[in-house]
């Protein structure tokens, strides 16, 4: 899984790479230090499993509530 960020600039800023990623893997990840982008920047995810990886953010959201 990648999350990628592309500031309004047409720079791209790698946020998080994760290779052979598991979709069991309930895990929440924080930066450091915090992540500052400028306004109009998109966020970019990249998966080979995107429907599980929101399947499993909708789960966490529910558990949360």
């Amino acid at each position: 899984m990648q999350i990628i960020a592309r500031l309004p600039d047409g720079s791209v800023e790698n946020l998080l790479w994760l290779r052979n990623t598991r979709t069991e893997w309930d895990r929440l990840f924080y930066f450091r230090q915090p992540v500052t982008l400028p306004k109009g920047t998109l966020i970019s995810v990249h998966s080979s499993v995107p429907a599980l990886i929101l399947q499993t953010e909708s789960k966490r959201s529910k558990k949360d509530r």
